[in-house]
């Protein structure tokens, strides 16, 4: 349970960092997020995002809305596909991305401070396998079928 426990942490401990150092300029903890996947993957669907940060479209959607309500994206109807919105960063989002970036590697730094780089390294090694784990059962346990 300790090990569950903290992941969540850390989690959660990082999304109230990015929403307290974010404020200033209206963006949540969870709002970073997509700000951080537009910036790197613009003009994509609301479906790519919600499965690249692993959250269900109804918090996407909602998230989606919030930032289109503040200005930081554009959702636009698919021309290839009238029922898919394709969602992009306007010029203000783009204008937040280095702030956003900004403080989500002080974070990673902070949190990661007094681990050598090959601790580090084996971290990143390590969470990648789990991470990658947590998908395989997961995805088996709903589908009894491997990805």
């Amino acid at each position: 349970m300790m090990f569950l426990k903290n992941i969540s942490a850390i989690s959660r401990y990082g999304y109230i960092y990015a929403h307290r150092n974010l404020k200033n300029i209206d963006i949540t903890g969870s709002e970073h997020a997509v700000i951080i996947y537009l910036s790197k993957h613009d003009s994509v669907n609301q479906d790519r995002i919600s499965e690249f940060l692993m959250l269900d479209k109804g918090t996407i959607a909602k998230t989606l809305a919030n930032l289109e309500e503040k200005n930081f994206i554009t959702r636009t109807v698919n021309s290839q596909n009238r029922r898919e919105k394709i969602i992009s960063l306007t010029e203000y989002g783009k204008s937040a991305v280095d702030m956003v970036l900004n403080i989500a590697e002080e974070w990673q730094s902070n949190v990661l401070d007094g681990l050598t780089l090959q601790e580090r390294d084996v971290f990143y090694r390590l969470s990648e396998k789990i991470a990658h784990n947590a998908k395989m059962i997961a995805y088996n346990n709903l589908t009894g079928e491997k990805e």
